[in-house]
């Protein structure tokens, strides 16, 4: 799957961002579009929020069905980065269009069900999601090589046929290289981490290692 993601910097306290992702293989397709805004708040602390489209359906063998489910989000979210050492900082939230959650496409036998990032956002940045349908500031913004680990935790709430929660406790690991000082290669291995629900029944939930995805994405910036 390819992502793209832009994220000039309209002034000194705003942010822009347009993030596309497409489903290549198994079943190319179009995926997702979503827009993005950051406002500094103060050196240390950006608001944001995001707004998107999304086709979800299947892509490839057409035995599978062609049939698709367009999807509208929305969120609103933090960015918090506190200097520890001049190497070294804690983080909580991201900026930047490609950073509100992970966009999964699942296959077999080339047939691709794109799902998405609007039916699974408890890996995106932001923390209200409100879904329906029928350029960071990080660490790596002026080095060559940057290594992120993201954990945290999230939680699933749904109210269609009795309230249930799921809880997740997410981890990641994102590399990201700066070839030149306008552009960005980046890659992430993400697990969700499901560990429980409340309410309802828990029959056919995932494991803790079910639900994982793999990312490579580039990155052109002013």
């Amino acid at each position: 799957m390819a992502q793209t993601s832009g994220g000039p910097g309209t002034t000194d306290q705003v942010q822009l961002g347009l993030g596309l992702a497409l489903p290549i293989n198994p079943g190319a397709g179009f995926g997702s579009i979503l827009a993005s805004a950051d406002v500094a708040v103060d050196e240390k602390i950006a608001l944001r929020t995001d707004v998107g489209f999304e086709s979800v359906g299947f892509n490839g063998n057409n035995s599978a069905g062609t049939s698709h489910t367009s999807r509208y989000f929305a969120g609103v979210g933090a960015f918090i980065k506190v200097p520890i050492s001049p190497t070294v900082a804690f983080i909580t939230g991201r900026t930047g269009a490609v950073q509100f959650g992970h966009f999964n496409n699942l296959g077999d036998s080339g047939t691709g069900l794109y799902t998405g990032a609007s039916g699974l956002t408890e890996a995106s940045s932001d923390f209200l999601v409100l879904s329906g349908g029928t350029r960071r500031e990080d660490l790596d913004r002026y080095a060559y090589l940057a290594l992120i680990l993201q954990a945290g935790y999230s939680a699933a709430i749904s109210t269609s046929g009795g309230t249930r929660a799921l809880h997740f406790i997410p981890v990641g690991l994102e590399a990201v290289i700066t070839p030149a000082p306008q552009f960005d290669i980046g890659a992430r291995f993400f697990l969700d981490g499901y560990i429980a629900q409340s309410g309802g029944s828990s029959t056919g939930n995932p494991n803790y290692f079910d639900l994982r995805a793999l990312m490579f994405y580039f990155r052109v910036h002013a």
